[in-house]
């Protein structure tokens, strides 16, 4: 079952159906994304991982947007989530306070927030803040999938 779902700028959403998810037959896709923003997190399965894949700028603007994804799958019970950075062009210090804030909700949850693909810029913001030392790195989506079918 596939469902992409859009937040609009007031209370109301959207849903659509999008032609395939990326990661495998049996994913599902749940898009949020701003028409303000150039910011837009993907939401998809690969094994035991769910995976959202963010792309834009991960801003003061739109973290509250990457805030609603990541609670979206606690509150649905996922704690093995991959953040999909490929797409990112741009981190703040915002946007790296929402994977901080929620580092410890899913490891206390038996799961785990492990950080893939990022581009070699985007990375560095991560690295000079430490982020290796706390966090889980991988390059690719299924390198990182691949760690909760070995550790969880």
């Amino acid at each position: 079952m596939s469902l992409e779902r859009k937040a609009a700028p007031a209370s109301s959403l959207s849903i659509h159906s999008p032609p395939q998810a990326p990661h495998s037959p049996n994913s599902f896709l749940f898009k949020l994304s701003s028409p303000l923003s150039s910011f837009s997190v993907t939401f998809s399965t690969l094994g035991r991982a769910h995976v959202l894949a963010l792309a834009g700028d991960l801003d003061a603007h739109t973290a509250p947007e990457f805030d609603a994804a990541l609670r979206s799958c606690l509150d649905g019970g996922h704690v093995r989530i991959v953040a999909d950075g490929a797409g990112l062009t741009y981190v703040s210090s915002a946007g790296l306070g929402v994977f901080m804030a929620f580092l410890e909700p899913t490891r206390s949850g038996g799961g785990d927030l492990v950080i893939a693909a990022l581009p070699a810029r985007v990375f560095e913001t991560f690295d000079l803040l430490g982020f290796p030392e706390v966090f889980r790195f991988a390059p690719t989506v299924e390198a990182a999938a691949a760690l909760f079918e070995v550790t969880s």
